[in-house]
Parts: structure tokens; sequence; C-alpha cells
């Protein structure tokens, strides 16, 4: 529940608020470094957008900034696309050029490209998943 754990800082302990007994468990050091490990490199993709700083006046504060937008993503995606597409397009012709049937390129880079064509679909299907939820919002 995100809204409990906003809350981690309340709870109080000997060496300072949960958040910190939980990092130190989760980090290189901790009981459970693999799980961290893990964990924050599922994270990464998330928090890899956000720019924060630390503000210092009356109080000091972590300002966050988000450095790009569902939108941006979408454009950026759409832009790799057209590019696959084009480079594909390529692929096609130089296949088409290679007669020897056991030549690597021949052999190697349709099924290269296939499994990317595969994975940025799903990219492109995901960003149209997010955009549906966030105009649902």
């Amino acid at each position: 529940d995100v809204e409990t754990l906003g809350k981690l800082d309340s709870v109080k302990g000997r060496s300072g608020d949960l958040r910190h007994f939980i990092f130190a468990q989760l980090g290189p050091s901790g009981a459970f470094s693999e799980v961290g490990q893990e964990l924050f490199s599922d994270l990464a993709p998330f928090t890899c957008f956000v720019r924060r700083r630390l503000v210092k006046g009356d109080s000091e504060h972590v300002a966050k900034q988000v450095k790009a937008c569902l939108e941006d993503l979408e454009f950026f995606a759409k832009g790799i696309k057209s590019d696959f597409d084009a480079q594909n397009e390529l692929l096609l012709n130089c296949l088409q050029i290679i007669e020897d049937p056991a030549d690597p390129f021949k052999t190697e880079m349709p099924d290269l490209f296939k499994s990317c064509q595969t994975a940025l679909d799903e990219v492109l299907k995901l960003a149209d998943c997010c955009k549906g939820l966030y105009d649902g919002l």
C-alpha cells in the first residue's frame, strides 16, 4: 500500500526510523542483499526519469522533477519504430542480394530482427496501455 510506505519514517527505533532499517537489510551488506539488488534493479526504470536534489533553506527537503513525460516516451518509441522499419526494409533488400544460403548474415539477421520487432511491438503496446490508463484518470 503506497500510503503505508509514506508512513515508514514515523516508526522510530534506536538507530533511526524503519526506512533506514529496511534499506540496511536490503543493502550490499544486509541479510537480504540479493533481494535488494533485484528490487533496486527492477525499480531503476521507474526512478531514472525523476531528478532529485536536496533543497536547503528553513528546512531541508528533496525536490523532485520529472525529466520526461508519457507523451515524450510515446514519441520516442514511435521514432524508434520508424527507424526500425527503415532498417528492416534495408535488411530485406540485402537478403535478396545475398546468394549464399549459408551466409551468417542471411541466416542470423532475420531472427534477430524478428525478436527486436516483437520487443518493439510490446513496448508500443505497453505505451498505448499506459496512455489509456493515464487518460482514464
